[in-house]
């Protein structure tokens, strides 16, 4: 089995060099490729496959086929103790299809498959274990997904109102206002933005492989890839800005949670969650390109962050909790320095992957000259971004819990090889596409102040730290504590998500008590019934009375004969 996951990894990896090229080729000549089968024709509507290859769609894909063949390669010593492997390959392989057909294709339609393909497989996937957790974390995530999956289907009823659901057509679609709304509730589901971003951290349920694929680079970016493909739908109307405040208000919400929250998985995904919400906010104010650079570079850096940090819980006997995990340079410097690396390069460090996209990005925002609130609001992202990218490497690397000393053991060497290959690309990958890719697009003209802002903030945040852990850490305030325990909850997010669900478990109740007992009562079966009681009863009366009449004409008769 372990040789049928290195197959797989290897066909995987040569798909994605395959892509790389002929992204390069397609950047380089500004040539695509669209391929169109018609299945059938319903009424106007011609019901199309359509598969678009251009440099975003293979490079994009070639990043996440390039992430799967490492995942698949950091899986078959992973899961190697596990008793259903082979189910778990087939997930693994049908979720990457999944994610082919939601890039590749041009109609809404076919994305929608590759969109249900995300989100069932998904729902598998976290519940792999089926113990109370995941199957409780899995079924939060496939019924906030299904709000977005509902969104998707609106979408497509209105855009058949013009004959087609082709991407090109959405300069004459009509109802265009609904449209958008409707792709926006899908692409905010999809990627968990606020106020829907209670199952991905409950999503860290799932093994650490499939936290790597599914919850740091495919599909959480799927609804952002969405908005990408469809972002002249959006561009500088009413419903940019209103993205711009929810990916605003996430990031916000994101970062201070993965300040305070001490599990190690879950404080990745917050990050990835608080990245997310970065990327929407730079397509709600015009840049996609810069987006869809930063989607690019971030996915390769929290993905090697989410095998690193299972080397870790693998190493400390499955514990998350990072004050109970090992030092993980100990156990191996190979992994702690490519996890210093991804969090070095998470936090926008100079010169790493993460700093090309970033600095780019914070330059453009710099250049949009918001009012101080949203200045502000700005600033704090990026300095708690910073924060927790520091917290990982603090608990992870240099401090060790201690508990679990004795439980050091040989890390494989499918650990260190995944691992390092995705380090290796996440160092030179934000150079070559900055400087290859995407060198002509992006000229911003700052003073120096503003150009020394981005190197202060790197600052900052270790000086608030220090202050933190000084002044609060070291007395026992309660009020200190129950903000830590509200900013660690997600402002309550998850609660109120699970009384949504429970509202709509117990709307499905009263559902079915309608359904089999009032709407029968009160429809043929209650008719039934009524009819049926109400013949008993005349009947009854109409034999009482034929038995009163014999009786009084049996007394007439005696009377008479009497006389």
């Amino acid at each position: 089995m372990t040789m049928l996951y290195k197959s797989w990894s290897l066909v995987i990896f040569m798909s994605a060099l395959f892509c790389s090229f002929f992204s390069i080729w397609f950047l380089m000549y500004n040539n695509y490729i669209i391929f169109e089968y018609n299945l059938t024709s319903f009424f106007i509507c011609d019901i199309n496959f359509f598969f678009y290859f251009d440099w975003m769609s293979l490079l994009f894909l070639s990043v996440v086929l390039y992430i799967s063949s490492m995942v698949v390669l950091y899986s078959a010593c992973y899961m190697r103790e596990e008793s259903m492997k082979k189910i778990f390959l087939i997930l693994v392989l049908s979720f990457i299809l999944s994610m082919l057909l939601l890039i590749v294709c041009l109609n809404v339609l076919t994305i929608l498959i590759g969109w249900d393909g995300l989100g069932l497989v998904s729902y598998c996937l976290v519940a792999y274990y089926q113990n109370e957790s995941s199957q409780v974390a899995s079924l939060l995530t496939v019924m906030t997904n299904r709000i977005g999956d509902v969104g998707m289907l609106m979408a497509i009823i209105f855009m058949s109102s013009c004959g087609s659901w082709g991407i090109l057509e959405y300069g004459y679609l009509k109802n265009m206002n609904i449209i958008i709304i409707m792709l926006m509730l899908a692409a905010l589901t999809k990627s968990a933005q606020m106020p829907f971003s209670a199952w991905l951290p409950a999503a860290m349920a799932a093994p650490t492989p499939v936290s790597a694929l599914v919850h740091s680079s495919t599909l959480v970016t799927a609804g952002v890839y969405l908005m990408l493909r469809f972002f002249f739908f959006f561009e500088w109307s009413l419903f940019s800005k209103s993205l711009f405040y929810i990916s605003l208000m996430t990031t916000l919400m994101a970062g201070i949670v993965a300040a305070f929250e001490m599990d190690l998985k879950k404080v990745i995904a917050m990050s990835t969650l608080s990245q997310l919400g970065t990327m929407f906010l730079v397509v709600s104010v015009g840049e996609f390109i810069l987006g869809f650079f930063h989607l690019l570079s971030h996915a390769v850096i929290k993905a090697m962050l989410f095998l690193a940090a299972g080397v870790a819980i693998h190493s400390s006997g499955g514990y998350q909790d990072m004050r109970k995990l090992v030092c993980l340079s100990s156990v191996s410097p190979v992994v702690s320095s490519c996890m210093a690396v991804g969090c070095l390069s998470l936090s926008g460090f100079p010169f790493t992957s993460g700093f090309y996209s970033k600095d780019a990005l914070l330059e453009f925002l710099y250049s949009l000259h918001f009012n101080m609130w949203i200045g502000s609001l700005i600033f704090l992202t990026i300095i708690f971004t910073v924060v927790y990218s520091f917290r990982i490497c603090f608990f992870s690397i240099l401090m060790s819990g201690g508990t679990f000393s004795y439980y050091y053991c040989v890390i494989d060497s499918e650990f260190v090889v995944s691992i390092f290959m995705l380090c290796f690309v996440s160092i030179f990958f934000g150079a070559s596409m900055s400087w290859g890719c995407f060198v002509t697009m992006y000229s911003f003209y700052l003073t120096w102040g503003w150009k020394m802002v981005n190197n202060l903030i790197l600052i900052v945040p270790v000086l608030m730290m220090c202050f933190y852990s000084v002044v609060f850490l070291s007395k026992s305030n309660v009020f200190v504590k129950q903000l830590e325990f509200f900013f660690a909850n997600m402002w309550y997010i998850p609660c109120v998500n699970l009384m949504a669900l429970k509202l709509v478990s117990k709307m499905s109740n009263y559902y079915k008590v309608v359904d089999n007992c009032w709407v029968e009562e009160l429809s043929s079966m209650g008719l039934y019934k009524y009819f049926h009681t109400s013949g008993k009863i005349l009947f009854f009366m109409q034999q009482f009375k034929m038995m009163t009449l014999v009786f009084y004409t049996f007394l007439l008769f005696l009377f008479f004969v009497i006389l």
